[in-house]
C-alpha cells in the first residue's frame, strides 16, 4: 500500500541556534515514531507535483523511522534550508555560480551533504523555498516492504536504481 504525506503535516520547523539563514532550520517530527514508517522501504519525494528524489531505506534497527532518518535529510538538502546541511566541492562551485545562494555560509561540520543538483534545484525554486512555509511545497510517498521479510539492502537498492533510471528525478545523484 502506498501512502502520501504532506511534509508540513509531518514536520514542524524551528530556527536552529547554530545555523545562519537560509541554512538555519531544524525539522521536528510531529507526533511520535509510528510502525508504518519503520523498517525497509522506498520513498518518493515531491516538490509540488514534481518528483525530485527517490530513496531507499534499509535500517539495521527495524525500529528506525524513515521520516527521522531520511526524508527530513532530503528535504533539508533539496530546499537548502536545513541547519545540518554541508556542501561538497561540486555543490560549492554550483553555489558560487548561483543567482540566489552564492552568499550562503554552510555548516562544514554538518552531516547532511548537499550536491550540485540540489543547489541548482533550490536556486531555480528559491521564490518558494526562501520563506518559512517551504515545507508546504513538499510531500512524499512511502512504500514499506511488508511483503518480503527476506528482502536485502542490495535488492532494495537495485529496485531504487531502476526507479531512478525510469523516472529520472531532478535531485538524485
Amino acid at each position: 500500500m502506498v501512502n502520501s504525506f504532506l511534509a508540513d503535516q509531518v514536520y514542524t520547523i524551528h530556527k536552529s541556534s547554530h545555523g545562519t539563514y537560509p541554512l538555519d532550520q531544524e525539522f521536528t517530527l510531529i507526533g511520535k515514531k509510528e510502525e508504518e514508517f519503520c523498517g525497509p522501504g522506498i520513498f518518493f519525494l515531491y516538490f509540488k507535483t514534481q518528483l525530485v528524489y527517490i530513496g531507499s531505506f534499509f535500517p539495521r534497527d527495524k525500529n528506525r523511522d524513515v521520516r527521522n532518518e531520511r526524508v527530513n535529510k532530503e528535504i533539508a538538502t533539496i530546499s537548502m534550508r536545513g541547519a545540518r546541511v554541508s556542501l561538497n566541492a561540486a555543490a560549492i562551485k554550483a553555489k558560487n555560480n548561483s543567482q540566489h545562494l552564492k552568499n550562503i555560509t554552510s555548516n562544514q561540520s554538518g552531516d547532511f551533504l548537499s550536491s550540485r543538483k540540489r543547489i541548482e534545484f533550490a536556486d531555480n525554486h528559491w521564490g518558494e523555498l526562501k520563506n518559512n512555509d517551504f515545507l508546504s511545497h513538499f510531500s512524499f510517498c512511502w512504500i514499506k516492504n511488508n511483503h518480503n521479510p527476506k528482502v536485502t539492502s542490495k535488492q532494495l537498492t537495485a529496485i531504487k536504481k531502476e526507479l531512478i533510471n525510469f523516472y529520472k528525478p531532478l535531485c538524485n545523484g
